[in-house]
């Protein structure tokens, strides 16, 4: 009797001894799993806070430049074209994708730093990802407004952006300050 239950013993321990390897197996996986979802949330966060920084940080480059072309009220279309593109060159150091952009009160696209060759093209349905209310707007109703704007947007070659317009009274314009929500992502 005293052999039976010292192998049935024997036999609890070596099932014990079996179960720890699944027990360490499993363990692992869960932190695996708490581990990536640890890094996922951290990313998000990083992304998101990342991208607000930029939009505050775009929608004050397009008021300073606005601010300055709204200096020289007076100067032809091309001189303030000009200032305000010689403005934005000197800001600092440039994303290789970053531009800027100007649109007249018909919607023409009048400057534009990264595609020259698309001035004179209408940009007014161009749509805007966080319009004001919810939900998508168009750049049109941003001229109508007159109103600032930062959040995102796509271009016309269907480019999804993070951008700042910042309306220009004066003359019924607005600038904008792009960058590729992309280039964006790939550098966080």
């Amino acid at each position: 009797m005293s052999q039976t239950k010292d192998t049935a013993q024997s036999g609890d321990v070596r099932t014990q001894y079996c179960r720890l390897p699944l027990m360490a197996a499993v363990l692992g996986g869960v932190s695996i799993v708490i581990a990536l979802v640890i890094g996922y949330v951290t990313y998000q966060h990083t992304l998101e806070d990342t991208e607000a920084r930029y939009h505050k940080f775009y929608l004050n480059k397009a008021k300073m430049l606005v601010a300055a072309a709204e200096s020289h009220p007076t100067d032809d279309p091309e001189t303030v074209l000009a200032e305000i593109e010689s403005l934005w060159r000197k800001s600092g150091e440039l994303p290789a994708d970053e531009y800027v952009c100007v649109v007249d009160n018909t919607s023409a696209l009048i400057c534009h730093t990264a595609h020259p060759s698309t001035v004179g093209k209408d940009v007014g349905k161009n749509v805007l990802l966080d319009a004001p209310g919810g939900g998508s707007g168009r750049l049109h109703n941003l001229l109508e407004s007159g109103d600032d704007y930062v959040g995102g947007y796509v271009s016309s070659a269907g480019q999804q952006q993070i951008a700042a317009f910042a309306y220009m009274p004066s003359r019924k314009w607005v600038l904008g300050v792009h960058r590729s929500r992309e280039a964006l992502i790939t550098e966080v």
